[in-house]
């Protein structure tokens, strides 16, 4: 799977009655905007010829030269990542102001991930709607971590409680870990023992946006969906210091620093410490007061990024991670397992390299090594009884082609190789849990993108259509070909309404671990087979003129086969199997609405999950297990005197925790606070937060023997030099 941009190479057209020349009174002002998508392109640089008058665009594409001597300019626009263009001429003379819009004409959009943005609503290119998140919007919302801020996206829940590996569990319409993928600046992070990705791995210093799709993907491991972490391509110069302290001793420190060497390469250097040693009493599922002890953990990572440029038409560049976690697991009394401690070790080193042959023809280039150490200790006995190492190397290459300028239509093709090796230890029964298991994979896909060639009537509408196709094989599963459709359209300038949808298969294979893993509590099933889906996904958006708000209501149906769900044995050993059938159908209505110039923003968020197992048997029709019925969350957000306030509910229905229906974990509220305020001291500028967690104290538990922490309180301060 491409979840992420390969942008690259572009043309730009100044639009003011001529495409070279143009006249503004006293002065140059516009916007910079993506030809393909009307999306505003942010932190362009534009420099007229004299190297002194410089400006970069806004989050919405606007820059400003107010004042400039009569005559005629020389106008450059630049950005990282971008093809950098010169010698378009500007003259500015004693006449009526008029604004210039520079169109950006990307040479690549490569993947389904790539974004096209409409209004106030973004798509991926088969009409699937996706959530950007900014870096900047993170950090200036107080999150230290990206779980804490995925937490409060409408659609999506984070298990914190840790759940049975140690790792915070992403949820999307029910689904978690597996189905989900997880890709940093485009490449596959590694799968681990129960393919769940530690996403506190990721400083959020160094994220320059996140794109969450709920809904399935093209490749591998995405059927849920994906979360795909873009790191920073503007170096511009920032140094910055954070600290956090709160509640069961959790303390947190980083500290971020980036700058340019030169005109043409830029660092970036990032480092975390955090950790929390406590634990802390709920109520389990049968209504008994329990210590949870061992909920500890303490991080360490560090992530750098070079990067630079070798012509105007090239980019490259090259990046590292480290990642260091110990966490302690808690033993559940529900399958009278003992705590654990987990360590694990993530080393990630990546490289990129994107640019234009000729002029319509964009190419790139990126590739991954890394590496994974998972060790499993008993704190009981303080006996390690597990370890896996886990390496994995990942290639992909894409080119798209545009037969000229503003063309209707856009070809685009790819292909990627993975190979996978694992390697298990099971130290108690002194023996390989499996000597090596290794998997190559690869894949290549196509796609074209086709907008109306000409302006349609009002009545018409406009938007693109986009069809796909992409071929997946390794050396273990069968292959599988994965056609997908999608359209986005919309009526109104500006747009008043705007209908999606799209149409497609797709697939997940089993776990390297899943296949051969065993110890005492799991055991692999070699004939796993793969996960097969199909999915349909249509949704309409109603923004009414002048209102500030957007209604919105989305309709997907999910058909799998061979779903894979553990089970347990006679002998309560857990182990894979494939379902023959299941269904996800459901319904997600949204709301937004903004007033007083932005200061005041209201969320709300309804999902409707009907999710069943359809295999023939006593459990055809039951619901599956760990997914609610119905789900809510409500975001409020004020600012005003100085001071920013958010305030994040949510609400889930009842969780059945057997396969028959006969338990559940009761339904839950969750409050979260936070409360910041920006002090302007000399040149340190600096920010104070106050945070509530589960405001109500309340008792709850995403997946049952795992709840979540009761109340807490954090401070917090961030140093800007």
């Amino acid at each position: 799977m491409f979840p992420t941009r390969f942008l690259s190479g572009l043309l730009f057209t100044v639009v003011c009655g001529s495409a070279a020349e143009c006249t503004v009174a006293a002065g140059l002002s516009g916007v910079v905007l993506d030809s393909l998508t009307a999306a505003p392109v942010e932190k362009a640089k534009v420099q007229l010829d004299d190297g002194e008058q410089v400006c970069f665009t806004g989050a919405d594409g606007h820059f400003a030269f107010p004042v400039l001597p009569a005559g005629e300019w020389a106008l450059t626009v630049s950005r990282m990542g971008y093809k950098t263009r010169t010698g378009e001429h500007v003259t500015v003379a004693e006449a009526v102001p008029r604004e210039l819009e520079i169109q950006l004409l990307p040479s690549a959009i490569i993947i389904p991930g790539q974004r096209v943005t409409g209004t106030r609503l973004d798509y991926d290119l088969f009409g699937l709607p996706v959530i950007v998140l900014t870096g900047s919007e993170l950090l200036a919302a107080g999150y230290r971590d990206l779980p804490q801020a995925l937490a409060a996206v409408p659609g999506l829940v984070v298990n914190t409680g840790y759940s049975t590996s140690g790792t915070p569990q992403v949820t999307v319409r029910g689904e978690a870990g597996k189905r989900l993928e997880f890709t940093l600046d485009g490449l596959s992070l590694a799968e681990g023992v129960r393919g769940e990705v530690d996403l506190s791995a990721i400083p959020v210093s160094a994220v320059e946006n996140i794109e969450i799709h709920r809904g399935g993907q093209w490749g591998d491991a995405a059927l849920g969906g994906s979360v795909n972490i873009n790191t920073r391509r503007d170096f511009s110069s920032a140094r910055a210091v954070s600290f956090e302290y709160g509640s069961f001793d959790e303390r947190n420190i980083s500290t971020t620093i980036s700058g340019m060497a030169g005109s043409n390469y830029g660092y970036l250097l990032t480092g975390e410490i955090a950790d929390r040693n406590s634990a802390y009493s709920y109520v389990d599922s049968l209504g008994q007061d329990v210590s949870r002890a061992n909920s500890e953990f303490q991080i360490k990572k560090i992530y750098g990024k070079l990067g630079g440029r070798l012509a105007p038409e090239w980019d490259w560049g090259v990046s590292g991670l480290l990642h260091e976690n110990n966490r302690g697991v808690p033993g559940t009394i529900l399958y009278s397992t003992p705590a654990a401690e987990v360590k694990e070790r993530r080393r990630l080193a990546g490289g990129n390299l994107s640019g234009v042959v000729g002029e319509r023809l964009s190419v790139s280039v990126r590739s991954s090594l890394s590496d994974f150490r998972t060790l499993y200790r008993d704190t009981l006995s303080y006996q390690s009884h597990a370890q896996y190492d886990e390496a994995a190397y990942l290639l992909d290459a894409a080119v798209l082609f545009s037969p000229y300028e503003n063309s209707p239509l856009t070809a685009s093709a790819g292909g990627e190789v993975q190979h996978r090796q694992l390697t298990g230890q099971d130290f108690i029964a002194a023996q390989p849990a499996f000597d090596e298991a290794s998997r190559t994979a690869e894949a290549v896909w196509g796609q074209v993108q086709v907008r109306p060639p000409y302006d349609l009537p009002a009545w018409a509408g406009s938007g693109r259509l986009t069809g796909g196709l992409r071929y997946d094989t390794d050396d273990r599963t069968p292959s599988y070909l994965a056609p997908r459709l999608g359209a986005v359209w919309g009526w109104g300038a500006p747009r008043v309404v705007n209908l999606s949808g799209s149409w497609g298969r797709s697939f997940r294979r089993p776990l390297l671990t899943s296949l051969f893993w065993e110890d005492a509590y799991t055991r692999g099933n070699p004939d796993l087979q793969p996960e097969k889906a199909r999915e349909w996904d249509v949704k309409i958006e109603i923004i009414p003129p002048q209102t500030n708000l957007i209604v919105s209501t989305r309709f997907f149906d999910r058909s799998y086969d061979g779903f894979i769900e553990w089970a347990a044995g006679a002998d309560w050993v857990w182990s894979p199997v494939n379902l023959p059938r299941a269904t996800l159908v459901g319904r997600e209505d949204g709301v937004s609405w903004t007033a007083f110039n932005q200061r005041l923003r209201l969320e709300f968020f309804h999902t409707l999950l009907w999710a069943t197992d359809e295999a023939p048997g006593e459990y055809q029709g039951k619901f599956l297990v760990e997914r609610p019925r119905h789900s809510y969350q409500a975001n409020t957000r004020v600012h005003s005197l100085g001071f920013d306030l958010h305030l994040a509910a949510r609400w889930e229905d009842r969780r059945y925790t057997n396969k028959d229906n006969t338990t559940w974990l009761p339904p839950y509220r969750w409050f979260d606070l936070t409360l910041r305020r920006t002090i302007p001291w000399e040149m340190l500028d600096p920010v104070f937060t106050v945070k509530c967690e589960n405001l109500t104290n309340e008792a709850a538990a995403l997946r049952d023997g795992y709840p979540l922490p009761g109340r807490a309180f954090k401070v917090g301060m961030e140093l800007y030099f």
